[in-house]
This record gives C-alpha cells, structure tokens and sequence, in this order.
C-alpha cells in the first residue's frame, strides 16, 4: 500500500497554471529461518528482491505530460546490509534502481538505472529460492540504462531499451551493447511476455553455476537471453509456464534451457504453490511446493520447499512477508 508523502501545488506562471507533484513511498520485507540442501540452518530471506524501500515521484506538466522519477534501496533483512548485486560490473554501493522520465500519449521514456521486467511474474514463486524460472542469469538491471514503454495496445504493449559500453565496463568489442525487448499481452485471465535480451559487462560471479564450462567465455562475449512466459487464471487456480534459453552472445554456446509449469491455488486466506522445472541442459530439475497465508491484506506467512535434483537433502524456508 502506498503512502502519500508529498502532495504540492507549485506556481509556474503568475496567475496561470499550477503543476502538481506527487512523492509515494512503498516497499516490502521478508525475513525467514532456511535449512539448505546442506543442511545449514539460517535465518535469511531468501531473495535478493525481497527487501526493498521505493520512493516514486510525479508532476503533472500539463498538456497529457507528466516527469517521473523513482529510487529503489534494497537490504538484507537478516543484518541490514545494502543488496545493490545485479550480476554486472560496476555495481556501486547505493541504490539498487534510480531513474528519471517523461509520460505521456505516446507511452514513457526512462533513463538511469531502471532494471528490465522479464519473465519472473509467471511462476507462483516470484524470484525467491523456490522459483521454477529456467533463465535465471544477471541483466534486468544494468548502469546507463535507457528504455521506452509504448502505450496499450487492445492488450498488447512493447519495451524497448538497453545500455550502452561506457556504462556496461564491457571487454566484448566495440559493438557491445545491451539491448532488451519485451512483448506483452494481457487481456481477461490471459497473461503473456516475450522477452529477447543481450547483456554484456556480465560479472564474473554471475556464471559462477552455469552448467558448462562456456561461462567463462560468456563474461566477455556476454549472454543473449530468450523468455517466453504465460499464465491463464481459472479463477479456481493460475496455471503459468516459462520457456527459456541463454547462449553466448558471440559464439552461441548454450549456458541454460528449460522450461517450467506451475499453479497458484487460492482457497480462502490460503494460497497453494506448486512449480516443476525441466533443465534441459545440465538436468538439475527442480520441484517446489510451498503455501501463503494473508494475515492481512500486508502480512503474509509464508513457507517454500524445494529441492534440486542430485541435491543431498530438501531445502525449507518459513516466514512472513509485509509490504507497505
């Protein structure tokens, strides 16, 4: 739920018009006690996303146009550290998104660092540990980024952007870009995405568990990444599947595909999960299980099962989560 911090009136011209602007502040946390596959016990909230303060900003400028601005301060909940990681060379310290734009009838403009939507809405466990999401490497979220959102098409509706060299502290070349695509649908119970991306300027730790002995190679070639995911509501359940693949971007070795099926099934205050991943590449599957309960429309309990398969034991996490 958000909270009106700031609402204005500024004069812009003597005895004319009056430009409003608008500051909301709205965010999540999520904490938890985890057993691992090894066994460990802690307590974590098993997302990097999970934890995040958003201060969104608008003004009406008149004429159908308004500017925008947005921060994001993601931290572990569990020793209040900054999670600012996206995977990609030169990550600061700070703000995990910061951006400006202008919106209007034509759709919106960004720049900054704005983080790319992909296909993690279409499994029932966003992007924490029980995820079934099979294209799962860095990139949403990139320095120097630019992006355009067109307006709503009977449904249909295209993002456009990427960054640029200077910004990505790439080593592939001179022609190395990022650029991302999103193609979306949504009408009625019938939800679907598209997404076509390269980064570049990918970290190191980012390949750290790619499944072939390429990720090396892939640091400085960067990744070309391919998602398609849907979901159609019942009502009674939300069925979702993602299919997805990511090569190298200059030799086109692939480094993960798969595909995932999985269901939300709401019944009452409770909602079941439940998500299955076919890798098709290194064969680690993965099955997750878990279950909600809304305390309230902000706080929820929550607890995830899941387990990899040549995992020695089941991983288990339980706790609450509450937006604001």
């Amino acid at each position: 739920m958000k909270k009106t911090l700031i609402a204005l009136a500024v004069l812009t011209v003597s005895g004319a018009a009056f430009a409003q602007s608008t500051a909301t502040i709205d965010g999540a946390f999520r904490i938890g006690y985890k057993s691992d596959a090894a066994s460990l016990k802690s307590i974590t909230p098993d997302q990097g996303s999970g934890n995040a303060i958003n201060v969104k900003v608008t003004e009406d400028l008149g004429g159908g146009l308004k500017a925008t601005a947005m921060t994001q301060l993601r931290f572990d909940a569990s020793n209040g550290a900054l999670r600012n990681e996206s995977g990609v060379t030169g990550d600061k310290a700070g703000f995990h998104l910061a951006a400006v734009g202008i919106e209007g009838g034509f759709g919106g403009v960004q720049f900054g660092r704005i983080g790319f939507d992909q296909v993690w809405g279409f499994n029932p466990f966003g992007s924490n540990g029980a995820h079934v999401n099979p294209t799962t490497y860095a990139g949403a979220t990139q320095n120097g980024q630019f992006r355009y959102t067109s307006p709503s098409f009977n449904g249909f509706k295209a993002v456009l952007g990427g960054a640029l060299k200077a910004n990505t502290n790439s080593t592939a070349g001179s022609n190395a870009d990022s650029t991302h695509v999103l193609l979306t649908y949504a009408n009625g119970p019938v939800s679907v995405a598209y997404v076509s991306e390269k980064v570049v300027g990918l970290a190191p730790a980012a390949l750290a568990t790619s499944p072939t002995a390429a990720a090396t190679a892939a640091v400085v070639n960067g990744v070309k990444i391919s998602s398609f995911g849907a979901s159609y509501d019942l009502g009674v359940a939300k069925l979702m599947l993602i299919s997805g693949n990511q090569k190298d971007a200059v030799n086109g070795t692939e480094l993960a595909k798969g595909t995932s099926v999985s269901a939300s099934i709401p019944f009452g205050a409770f909602t079941g999960k439940v998500g299955y991943l076919n890798d098709q590449l290194s064969t680690k599957d993965k099955t997750s299980v878990g279950v909600d309960y809304a305390l309230s429309k902000r706080t929820t309990l929550e607890a995830n099962t899941y387990k990899v398969k040549g995992d020695a034991n089941q991983t288990y996490w339980a706790g609450v989560r509450h937006s604001f």
